[in-house]
């Protein structure tokens, strides 16, 4: 798989005529070589590949790259530079303009002395569109999510703190295969479900709470990202009304879904719903994102701002929200890809009713 997409990568760097690239986000470099270790660097031109890394993680890099040529560096990013000077003639570098810092870029260009290439778009575009393999990465991380969202509803109780929810929630994860979360966990609950980044508080969930569950967790380096909101005890009429007017929004939205349809349209439609029902004001944030290597990564956010195309491969999320301030919030999230057949949904957490423990 990463053999693929190193290949794709030197051709597009050849049919621009980049003589070289400096991959230094590790998510990029393990993207590439399949590498999991970190604080390694990735130089690319169009015929050859070279990896850089410590002493620590020789023998790791040994068992993991294929294909790949393998150096040992002991000076970081000055050590690669050097390398690359003494056996590149170069006119030019490709390098991570969205990841690197200001003062590795300064650095870089400072040693370097040639023009630098923005190479972060292209890998952007290389990412967003999934494999067989890294699908199959996905669906898993989000039968775990599934999996760990079905154990937590057997756990959750009046008294719990949101941390202790969370936690569960996580050791799940491991449990289950995955190497850990893929964000840090949202449990808010009452009041503090309005909030649409809640992040998980010491707060003790209550009878006749709302609580918002924001998760996921990375599989052999693949993300998943789910929402579901739930009732403890009892909940109110108004209560039982926004979370219908979400989970309407959030299917009707899914059902348009297939190859061509943009940011733009997906979220006028749930804007319609939640708009049309008199609740514009309450829904201020993106409908969603792509995942894959990265909880956030392309085709981007669906604001109304985003006039791209969904194609085959992409694995979007889709997560209309209604927030009340001081009240109560609903949001409603699902794992969608992209597929010749339109769409499927890979998170199956039940949502069709609101749950009440």
């Amino acid at each position: 798989m990463e053999e693929i997409h190193l290949k794709k990568f030197q051709s597009w760097l050849s049919q621009k005529s980049v003589e070289g690239a400096l991959l230094i986000d590790p998510i990029n470099v393990s993207y590439f070589t399949g590498f999991t270790g970190d604080e390694s660097f990735l130089f690319v031109t169009p015929e050859k590949s070279i990896f850089f890394t410590d002493s620590r993680y020789i023998t790791q890099a040994k068992s993991q790259l294929h294909g790949i040529s393998l150096e040992e560096n002991q000076r970081g990013l000055l050590g690669v530079i050097r390398y690359i000077n003494d056996n590149f003639p170069l006119n030019d570098l490709g390098l991570e303009f969205s990841y690197v810092t200001a003062n590795d870029y300064l650095t870089v260009k400072k040693k370097i002395r040639r023009p630098l290439i923005d190479i972060s778009p292209e890998i952007d575009r290389l990412r967003q569109v999934k494999d067989s393999d890294e699908i199959l990465k996905i669906r898993r991380a989000c039968e775990i999510s599934d999996h760990a969202f079905a154990l937590i509803l057997e756990e959750i109780r009046p008294g719990m703190t949101e941390l202790a929810v969370a936690a569960k929630l996580e050791s799940h994860f491991k449990e289950l295969g995955a190497s850990g979360p893929s964000f840090s966990t949202i449990v808010a609950s009452g009041a503090r479900s309005a909030l649409p980044h809640g992040i998980a508080s010491d707060k003790e969930i209550q009878e006749g709470d709302l609580v918002t569950l924001d998760f996921g967790c990375y599989y052999h380096g693949y993300t998943s990202d789910i929402t579901r909101t739930i009732g403890i005890g009892h909940v109110s009429e108004d209560q039982k009304k926004i979370y219908q007017l979400v989970l309407r929004a959030n299917k009707d939205t899914i059902k348009i879904l297939q190859q061509g349809v943009t940011g733009t349209e997906m979220h006028e439609k749930a804007h319609q719903i939640i708009d049309g029902a008199g609740y514009k004001k309450f829904f201020q944030h993106g409908l969603g994102h792509g995942i894959g290597r990265s909880v956030h990564e392309g085709p981007g956010s669906w604001g109304v701002y985003r006039n791209n195309p969904v194609i085959i491969g992409n694995v979007i999320t889709i997560e209309p929200g209604v927030y009340l301030p001081n009240r109560f919030g609903v949001r409603i999230e699902d794992d969608v890809l992209i597929t010749d057949h339109n769409y499927e949904v890979l998170t199956k957490a039940p949502k069709d009713d609101l749950i009440i423990i």
